[in-house]
């Protein structure tokens, strides 16, 4: 059986108090898995997105502990390099308005290759905080 992706109590407080404070806004993304190259279409709640990771929700199951680069593009180009923290089916509670399937969850911890890049997405978060509060 997958996991269920809305984790337990202590591990949604802990996701909600880092995310970012914007209204729901959902963009196209797309990961690739480094040791497969297998191209994997997302969907990325900016909402769900802080300065150590990313939730988003993908067409296919990510194996846990898989290294990822995802790209999306809206509203502004970021590239992320990542590991899946954890993957499993969204379950038939989630409701998403799509024409396409985001058939599961997963959770993205990011690394960063320099402290310069590092500081340039906590820049980016912020930006997306300034996006929705104006």
């Amino acid at each position: 059986m997958a996991n269920n992706w809305m984790g337990n109590d202590a591990k949604d407080g802990k996701r909600k108090k880092h995310r970012v404070s914007i209204a729901m806004k959902r963009v196209p993304g797309e990961m690739r898995v480094e040791h497969t190259d297998k191209i994997v279409r997302c969907r990325v709640f900016l909402h769900d997105i802080n300065p150590s990771g990313v939730g988003l929700f993908c067409e296919s199951h990510v194996e846990v502990g898989a290294k990822v680069e995802l790209v999306i593009s809206v509203p502004k180009a970021l590239y992320l390099k990542a590991r899946i923290a954890w993957c499993g089916e969204a379950g038939t509670t989630t409701h998403i308005i799509s024409n396409e399937n985001f058939a599961f969850r997963a959770g993205l911890e990011l690394s960063f290759d320099s402290k310069e890049a590092q500081e340039e997405f906590k820049n980016y978060c912020a930006q997306l905080v300034e996006m929705g509060s104006s």
